[in-house]
């Protein structure tokens, strides 16, 4: 792994907030949020990376549940969450792909995932 994109990752990451973490053998980097169980992983093999936005159901249900409780509006709370991160991984990808990785992100299914559990707990 670069040592570059190793920087950059870390760069973005401090910026914005996150934790930084190697992970995996040295090819997983991971922002870890500072306040929602969410990470974003960053997978890098071959010249290619991938950005995911990862979680544990368990843990992002009962975070759900916390925000739906405390919060006067959850889904903007929760909305404006996940506009954050996916704007963070966007970075990511956009950084990793100046400097000629080929980038595959996948954080939109987990976001409309996420939303969906939130509806869900809203029903209740």
């Amino acid at each position: 792994m670069s040592e570059n994109v190793t920087n950059i990752v870390k760069r973005i990451a401090l910026r914005r907030g996150y934790k930084f973490k190697i992970a995996k053998g040295g090819n997983t980097l991971q922002l870890i949020h500072p306040e929602a169980p969410l990470t974003i992983n960053i997978v890098l093999l071959n010249g290619a990376a991938e950005v995911r936005l990862v979680y544990d159901e368990k843990l992002i249900r009962d975070y759900l549940g916390d925000v739906v409780e405390a919060e006067e509006d959850p889904r903007s709370t929760i909305e404006e969450l996940m506009d954050a991160i996916t704007m963070v991984a966007n970075e990511v990808a956009q950084e990793l792909s100046r400097m000629g990785l080929k980038v595959k992100i996948y954080v939109r299914d987990a976001v409309m995932d996420i939303l969906e559990m939130l509806e869900d707990l809203e029903e209740l």
